[in-house]
């Protein structure tokens, strides 16, 4: 239970959850680890999304903290406006069944090498699979003149996760989990007390205790108790009140959507696999 509550749901998200709360429902019997490992992903999200914010507003004003470019003019704000019409007139219905068709293949694929190493010594989830196969089309396609459109892929990105996050929320049952509802929020109220005081103590000092370290601190805050998508969400809300963070922008995607779930998967499997743990 401490391992479904911990990095699996919380760093993992609902995918990672997913995956190990099978293996330790076959192998280990555990009752009803599926609902738990989804609530506590769940309830993982909404966290995330609340101290990140407060975490970073205080930051910002305790150390006076602005942006490099400073806020946006009328003038630069029209230029954005303006800029943004283009792109949105550029979208095409070619532009649609191309970033549509690259993220089927990514499932497609994914899933087919999941099943492939489905009985490899290390558990992966198999949304990883599907991941980085979205790697390769993103870098390798335009040298084959395959180019996704980043305006629809973050539409179809941003529909996918609100249609998966309704479904997850539609099939919570608390009432089979009330019994661990206890323990369950101490867990996720202590992550989260860590994590706020994490991100302020290490993560801003480390980042050099500037403007984007603040935003970085954020997005700690998203994707250490969430998701990447919490993340984002947490840096755009600060963006748009104290202005631009384009390193925030490059670096936390790359971490949050990839980085963190290789090492969170290699902690994990070295963890499963103490002796007072209990392996696969």
């Amino acid at each position: 239970m401490g391992l479904i509550g911990g990095t699996i749901t919380l760093v993992g998200g609902h995918g990672t959850g997913a995956a190990y709360a099978t293996r330790f429902a076959e192998v280990n019997n555990i009752q009803d680890v599926m609902v738990l490992a989804m609530t506590a992903a769940t309830f993982g999200l909404v966290l995330g999304g609340v101290i990140g914010g407060p975490v970073a507003e205080r930051l910002i004003r305790k150390h006076a903290l602005k942006a490099k470019g400073g806020p946006v003019s009328a003038g630069g704000a029209a230029q954005i406006n303006d800029q943004t019409s283009k792109e949105a007139a550029a979208v095409d219905y070619v532009a649609v069944i191309t970033s549509l068709g690259a993220a089927l293949v990514c499932v497609v694929f994914g899933t087919m090498v999941a099943k492939w190493v489905e009985h490899a010594p290390v558990s992966l989830p198999n949304f990883l699979w599907c991941l980085a196969i979205g790697v390769v089309i993103r870098n390798v396609g335009p040298t084959l003149g395959i180019r996704l459109h980043d305006r629809v892929t973050e539409i179809i990105g941003s529909f996918s996760l609100a249609v998966f996050l309704g479904l997850t929320m539609m099939t919570l049952d608390l009432a089979s989990v009330s019994r661990l509802a206890g323990p369950l929020l101490i867990i996720l109220a202590a992550q989260a007390l860590f994590a706020a005081v994490y991100a302020s103590w290490v993560v801003f000092r480390l980042l050099k205790k500037d403007y984007e370290a603040a935003v970085m601190s954020a997005a700690f805050c998203g994707f250490s108790m969430g998701a990447t998508a919490t993340a984002i969400a947490n840096m755009q809300a600060l963006t748009r009140r104290h202005g631009a963070a384009p390193e925030s922008f490059i670096v936390v995607p790359v971490t949050g959507a990839f980085l963190v779930d290789i090492i969170n998967v290699i902690v994990l499997t070295s963890i499963i696999a103490l002796p007072f743990v209990g392996g696969f």
